[in-house]
């Protein structure tokens, strides 16, 4: 067996005793093509085949039957050493790998076909000339037209036959397993995430667009000093330690943005999880660009990714229980709309967005409030009264007294902040009774959330999700041609 073989040749013609058209030369299971899955099959029925027809084979060549060789099919035509030469295997791997699996598109199919055209050029020099039935010097065959004739090409399935069988292949996609469905190293532990709903393009090109010109990416002194514009090359970003990714469509917007024609193509799926080694994204183009856009598209995976991860992983410790995640409003300056997208990447869920979402009476609101003489019943009547029907009231607490207070003044929602476990429990008890939903907040880690979860809150709101998760360690690999036209001065 040699798997991913048939992508190189296409499947070794068998018989069901593992002959080939070589005489003595057995081969079953991802090399042979016997006519009955296909020459490209799965992994799965290619083991099948290697237990059964392995067997005929070491059973025919005790019986001496399998010395003979197939006869060749009469539509096989030897190889012409002056028009295919063999490619390298590794690289033609690599390139149906990266661009033409199972999940793929339409720019990666693309730079395949590029990629393979260049692959042609330099490895077989005189196959175009011979092609067009011109000898090269010391070739004196004459032009064959037989090899000009081409069987016509199948006509083009209309578009939407095109997206339906798109459709079924991504619908089928998550059944495999993640390290052949991706071609990259990724958390098997997990399914498959459902990807939420993503930016709208207009904010992800905003953001895109001032963190470019933040960057200077259309100065860039040093790459405009070494790299010249015409240089072609590819490019991986890979993850160095184990995370959740975020933020592709804003490294796929970067790249249109600095240079379309530098060719995106993810590796993975928004919001899945991976470990270090894997392959986040491909690249393929002008290494200008790609060098000039290559600290925007890493700065906004890695911040995004990190409160992803970070998400997950708040997510994933009170999963026993009904509780949610939330964010807060300490985000960075002009990313609120991106860090909290990543949150939802995670897992998470939002809490208002602004100061216009709803009405959130916190300490300092009542500090001022109680100044001038009013009370936590009055000051929640208030609230209620200035909110409109649709809009969401919570007041914050910090005492079982003011619990007590806050729902009989008629509180919709309560913050519970830095209560202990005990008063918690209480707090939640109370408030379910009075109909009142409950958010936990305060001095709330990794380490203490499944507790906090465990009084039955409904909420549990955590700052640190967006202030303090670590970035997600990601390099950007660069893989230049080295074939240019290009010379030091």
């Amino acid at each position: 067996m040699a798997p991913a073989a048939h992508y190189l040749m296409g499947g070794v013609l068998t018989d069901t005793r593992g002959r080939t058209t070589v005489p003595g030369l057995l081969a079953c299971g991802e090399v042979a093509n016997t006519g009955i899955h296909g020459a490209n099959r799965l992994a799965s029925n290619s083991l099948l085949e290697t237990i059964v027809f392995s067997q005929r084979a070491v059973a025919g060549t005790l019986d001496q039957e399998t010395s003979a060789a197939l006869p060749v099919p009469a539509d096989t035509r030897p190889l012409d050493p002056h028009d295919t030469a063999p490619p390298d295997r590794v690289t033609l791997q690599t390139l149906l790998g990266d661009h033409a699996g199972i999940i793929r598109d339409g720019h990666g199919l693309r730079a395949a076909r590029r990629r393979d055209r260049l692959l042609a050029h330099r490895q077989r020099p005189t196959r175009y000339a011979h092609r067009h039935g011109a000898p090269q010097h010391g070739d004196r065959r004459p032009p064959d037209p037989a090899r000009r004739a081409r069987p016509a090409r199948e006509p083009r399935r209309p578009l939407p036959q095109r997206l339906s069988a798109a459709r079924i292949a991504l619908a089928t996609a998550p059944q495999l397993p993640p390290l052949l469905l991706l071609n990259t190293l990724v958390s098997n532990s997990d399914p498959v995430p459902s990807e939420p709903a993503a930016l709208d393009r207009i904010t992800l090109r905003r953001l895109v667009q001032t963190a470019l010109d933040e960057d200077g990416a259309n100065q860039d002194l040093t790459t405009n000093a070494l790299v010249p514009p015409n240089q072609l090359g590819r490019a991986r970003i890979v993850a160095k330690q184990p995370g959740v990714i975020c933020g592709l469509s804003f490294g796929q917007e970067t790249y249109h943005v600095v240079e379309p024609r530098v060719q995106w193509m993810a590796a993975v799926i928004e919001g899945m999880e991976v470990a270090p080694g894997a392959t986040i994204a491909h690249l393929a183009g002008p290494v200008h660009p790609m060098l000039r856009g290559e600290r925007t598209a890493l700065n906004f995976l890695q911040r995004l990714s990190g409160i992803a991860t970070l998400t997950r992983e708040a997510v994933a410790r009170i999963a026993h229980t009904d509780a949610k995640i939330l964010d807060t409003r300490k985000t960075s300056p002009g990313l609120r709309v991106a860090e909290r997208y990543a949150v939802r990447v995670g897992g998470g869920l939002n809490h208002r967005f602004n100061l216009t979402a709803g009405l959130l009476v916190k300490d300092n609101h009542l500090a001022a409030w109680r100044a001038r003489g009013g009370s936590l019943a009055a000051a929640t009547r208030a609230a209620v009264a200035a909110a409109g029907p649709a809009t969401a009231v919570e007041i914050e607490v910090t005492t079982l007294s003011e619990v007590e207070e806050a729902l009989a003044a008629g509180a919709p929602a309560l913050l519970l902040d830095n209560l202990d476990p005990s008063a918690m429990a209480q707090a939640v008890a109370r408030a379910k009774q009075a109909g009142a939903l409950t958010e936990a907040s305060g001095n709330i880690t990794l380490e203490n959330v499944a507790a906090v979860a465990e009084s039955g809150v409904d909420f549990i709101s955590l700052g640190a999700l967006t202030h303090s998760a670590p970035a997600l360690d990601l390099s950007f690999q660069l893989d230049p041609d080295a074939d240019q036209d290009v010379r030091p001065s």
